[in-house]
């Protein structure tokens, strides 16, 4: 076997070991404020080689506007990946949003997919929405800022649905169901 397969090899296998090491070392507060966590995105705009002002989008009218809301949160599926999701990120980074159909315009035909920088055998999704953006979530005297990663086609605008890390920095109780929260969607 060839040093480059193996080293390939390798890497793919211990890939979902060094994302979780990442995500513990990266999912810290950029603030100095104890009471308030800023997650950065997965990817940059230009490791992912998307153009937030070239994309298509709706995003654009819900950005920078608190609106009342509330959020819950899902458990990682057991086929959770480093790609799929509605933006192609994948689904497995420890704090993340699952955000209104409302905030990404259909894609039925999956004609604004496009390969990624960082890797062109994974496809990730050239919306707005999916290039950069957070929601910034205020709740029982917390702010957690996140990245929008997935889509869940039954929420409305104000309604996220937060991976159970980011739910239960803002909420203790695993079984508050809906949780009532400001929610503002920005540029990280």
């Amino acid at each position: 076997m060839s040093k480059n397969l193996f080293n390939s090899i390798l890497l793919i296998s211990i890939f979902p070991i060094l994302l979780n090491l990442f995500n513990e070392a990266n999912c810290s507060s950029s603030s100095s404020d104890k009471n308030v966590l800023v997650i950065p995105p997965l990817y940059t705009p230009e490791q992912t080689g998307l153009n937030y002002d070239k994309a298509i989008g709706v995003i654009d009218k819900f950005l920078n506007i608190r609106y009342f809301g509330n959020f819950s949160f899902h458990p990682f599926a057991p086929d959770a990946s480093n790609s799929g999701g509605e933006c192609g990120l994948g689904t497995l980074y420890k704090y993340h949003a699952g955000f209104s159909s409302e905030l990404i315009i259909p894609d039925p035909l999956g004609k604004n997919w496009v390969p990624a920088k960082f890797n062109p055998k994974q496809y990730i999704r050239n919306d707005k929405v999916c290039i950069g953006i957070c929601a910034k979530i205020e709740a029982n005297g917390k702010t957690l800022i996140l990245p929008l990663m997935d889509e869940t086609s039954w929420l409305a605008h104000n309604q996220l649905d937060l991976s159970e890390a980011a739910f239960k920095y803002l909420e203790s109780n695993p079984n508050a169901g809906w949780v009532p929260a400001y929610i503002t969607y920005q540029k990280c």
